[in-house]
């Protein structure tokens, strides 16, 4: 990083989560629509790493690239977060380590488990020592073919189309929560009415829509 840092087609930015649950900063979308604006080509983007939710990545990019390190029960993760369906390349990086051979046997039997799904062909597993830069060049090669398989089979622009729509659906509501200001002087009436079971939560819901409707109106 130190080096990319200084070459003068590389532009890097940290930016923390700030909150965020996806492991992904509200903000960070906004930067590749940026970075995609003024030509930059390709865009990186490293999230935080992948937990129980950190999976927003896959609403943001078009190849996802799932990194995992023998020795850290990275595989047993990849379970437990559902990172095996968002991931188009697995890569193992320290493949240097012991256990590396059995991680990457273990991510390719964890994938023939996957249920089939038309057109989506089964994620490579990849090893890597990246501080040597051993398997970054066929790494790269992986990525762009990806991508060819995507613009060849027309499912590029859908993909972005559904990404698009989750976006907006987000902001909305995002909107939707800022125009409330604080929610609990709308909902209290109906939290209450919640509690006591007078009222379902889904109707108390659509209750609450109506009435910042008619309180814009």
């Amino acid at each position: 990083m130190n080096a990319l840092a200084l070459d003068p087609g590389v532009f890097i930015r940290s930016m923390a989560t700030r909150g965020a649950l996806g492991g992904l900063a509200r903000a960070a979308v906004d930067a590749i629509d940026l970075m995609d604006a003024a030509g930059r080509d390709p865009i990186f983007v490293e999230t935080v790493g992948v937990g129980q939710d950190e999976v927003e990545i896959a609403g943001a990019a078009d190849t996802v690239v799932v990194v995992s390190v023998p020795g850290l029960g990275d595989d047993v993760q990849a379970i437990k977060a559902g990172v095996l369906e968002i991931a188009d390349i697995h890569v193992v990086n320290k493949a240097d380590r012991e256990g590396a051979d059995r991680t990457i046997a273990e991510l390719r039997a964890m994938l023939t488990l996957l249920p089939a799904r038309e057109g989506v062909r089964v994620p490579p597993v990849m090893a890597c020592v990246a501080a040597r830069e051993e398997g970054v060049d066929a790494l790269l090669d992986a990525i762009g073919a990806h991508m060819d398989e995507l613009k060849a089979g027309d499912a590029l622009e859908p993909r972005r189309a559904k990404r698009a729509q989750q976006r907006v659906l987000r902001i909305a509501h995002e909107a939707l929560a800022h125009a409330m200001g604080d929610p609990a002087l709308h909902m209290a009436p109906l939290v209450a009415r919640v509690a006591r079971r007078e009222l379902g939560p889904h109707a108390a819901a659509r209750a609450l829509l109506a009435s910042l409707h008619d309180a814009k109106a």
